[in-house]
């Protein structure tokens, strides 16, 4: 659930649906708080000051911040891409296109998977590696999520330097020790690789950043080493061509994304890329069992 100021009541539309949805194309609001970011030609933010609109709300906010999920099928998630493209500006970290890059994470759990069942301690939390691309950049992160406001804590390190203390840690004032040190203490261990394509755009409100992801070719593997992929996976896809969107930011829902919900006539729904992936890759023997 997510807290009344998140999400206040979204009274419908007086617009139609979506064209082969509901069976016709829907007017999509202006935002009032339309995006003030300015682009060069390129289409790219020009001043490393504002780099920092393009961090996740719920990075830049101590005490976390929104994110509303929706499942959606392919068309409807091409009508949100072109309102996002008209309404926002490309991610500035994007470089394999426009607006999209591959995101390959490492996701860890207890040999009892207590964070994938949700135990006291463990279900709030979800540690993970990351990597964009195949750049040689190791991202290690907290998610935590409590009363609905999502809060991450991260840092990012050389693989060579991870691969290093992880295998013999030598430096307690080593930038990554703060996470070294919960894995230790969680006894937590590589579960599953995922990776999948994300499209991102950015934006602000008056409240703050805000941020519209599209996720779609989710895949997973199960993990027999501390290896972050460096690309897409192969196999079967989880998500039936479907895609995840989701909508960032701090406090209040802004009126763009306000909009946005009530002419497409959106449904939040909880998605767990870490879930969804465990319980297509690892045995049920496995998750239901009890490892001592």
């Amino acid at each position: 659930m997510f807290p009344k100021a998140c999400y206040p009541d979204l009274p419908h539309s007086e617009s139609l649906g979506v064209a082969g949805v509901l069976g016709a194309v829907p007017r999509l609001a202006l935002p009032q708080d339309r995006m003030v970011i300015e682009t060069n030609d390129a289409g790219i933010i020009p001043h490393p000051a504002l780099m920092s609109a393009a961090v996740s709300p719920s990075l830049v906010s101590s005490r976390g911040a929104c994110e509303m999920k929706f499942v959606v099928d392919a068309d409807v998630a091409d009508i949100i891409t072109a309102w996002a493209k008209q309404h926002l500006t490309a991610d500035p970290h994007a470089r394999e296109s426009e607006d999209g890059y591959c995101v390959n994470s490492l996701y860890l759990d207890t040999l009892n998977f207590d964070t994938y069942r949700r135990r006291p301690g463990f279900r709030r939390r979800k540690f993970r590696l990351r990597r964009y691309g195949n750049e040689s950049t190791i991202w290690l992160e907290l998610k935590r999520k409590r009363n609905g406001l999502v809060r991450k804590r991260r840092v990012s390190v050389a693989e060579t330097e991870w691969s290093q203390q992880i295998s013999q840690p030598s430096d307690l004032d080593w930038e990554g020790a703060w996470f070294q040190r919960r894995l230790d203490q969680r006894q937590l261990r590589p579960v599953c690789q995922v990776t999948y394509h994300r499209s991102a755009r950015i934006g602000t409100s008056d409240t703050g950043p805000i941020r519209l992801t599209i996720d779609r070719d989710l895949f997973a593997t199960d993990a027999a080493d501390w290896h972050v992929p460096s690309g897409p996976l192969s196999g079967e896809p989880l998500l039936n061509g479907q895609r995840i969107v989701e909508l960032k930011f701090r406090d209040v829902l802004p009126a763009s994304f306000r909009g946005l919900i009530q002419d497409l006539r959106l449904a939040p729904k909880s998605f767990s890329k870490y879930r969804e992936s465990v319980a297509a890759c690892i045995s049920l023997s496995r998750l239901t069992g009890e490892c001592v």
